[in-house]
């Protein structure tokens, strides 16, 4: 009886290492774009089922002089750190889900002779992953995601200029969420 229950120890003890064993450690390093202004990061570390995803997204700084003088300045970034499962579908295409933390700035400066308005926007967010990965070669793979996202976001506002008496300061906060239309793209090497 002693016997029996030490071997059954010992085997179930030995199966969680033999499934660790089958699952081969995977690295990804990756461009992300949405459209044709937001691009970004991405590396993906873990076992090729479950990986964790550490983007950073949306790196723009944009400045403009128009012609009635005023000048425009946006800059902003999105980081996020998750978690991605995936499911092969066939050979060449695999299912993949999860979950991201993330958090975002923003900056819009508008400047004229003698106005000034800027918004400054903080938005901590949680995200749903849903996509596919098809692989063009054994390292090589082109993904397509959605992200439906819940934000909360914190909206500062200054207006100043000659027109007002005094500047005018305002903050805002809002929870949001967003089933973004657009797909982002990846284009991954796996090492």
């Amino acid at each position: 009886m002693k016997i029996n229950k030490t071997i059954l120890l010992l085997v179930l003890s030995v199966i969680p290492m033999l499934s660790q064993a089958q699952s081969e450690k995977s690295q990804e390093l990756g461009l992300v774009f949405s459209g044709t202004s937001n691009f970004g990061l991405t590396y993906r570390f873990g076992i090729e089922q479950s990986l964790w995803r550490v983007e950073l997204l949306q790196v723009t700084s944009l400045k403009r002089n128009l012609l009635s003088g005023a000048e425009i300045e946006s800059t902003g970034f999105a980081t996020t750190l998750g978690k991605e499962f995936r499911k092969p579908i066939n050979d060449v295409l695999t299912f993949r889900y999860g979950l991201d933390l993330g958090f975002s700035y923003h900056s819009f400066e508008n400047e004229s002779d003698n106005n000034r308005y800027k918004t400054t926007s903080t938005d901590p967010f949680v995200q749903g992953v849903i996509g596919v990965n098809f692989k063009v070669s054994q390292q090589l793979l082109i993904g397509m995601e959605i992200l439906p996202n819940i934000g909360y976001h914190v909206i500062k506002t200054e207006d100043e200029g000659d027109a007002l008496p005094e500047p005018i300061y305002s903050e805002t906060r809002i929870m949001s969420f967003q089933l973004n239309n657009l797909s982002r793209l990846s284009l991954v090497y796996q090492f």
